[in-house]
């Protein structure tokens, strides 16, 4: 898996290959791109202020441009699968309680 992406409401959940042959796993929010990605001018942190403490509730990190595990970024590509299942299923929870 090069690529993946899938959109959960407001975010959409995106993983992909980087140079060092990890995967990279984390969410968008907001994106209004048909494959994702983030608006490189929007800052999440004071855009979307009211739901960070749901999100941090969830054990998920919010940085400037995306949101992502607490346990990191990039994992080993055996691991990516279980941890965008991991991330999409604590954003389905908070996108029930939004």
């Amino acid at each position: 898996m090069n690529k993946y992406h899938n959109f959960i409401g407001a975010y959409c959940v995106q993983s992909y290959l980087n140079k060092n042959g990890r995967m990279n796993v984390h969410a968008t929010i907001g994106s209004t791109r048909k494959k994702g990605g983030y608006n490189y001018e929007m800052d999440l942190r004071k855009t979307y202020s009211e739901i960070l403490p749901q999100l941090e509730s969830e054990g998920l990190v919010v940085t400037k441009k995306y949101v992502r595990l607490a346990e990191g970024l990039s994992f080993d590509v055996k691991d990516g699968s279980d941890k965008i299942k991991k991330l999409e299923q604590k954003l389905n929870k908070v996108n029930k309680l939004g």
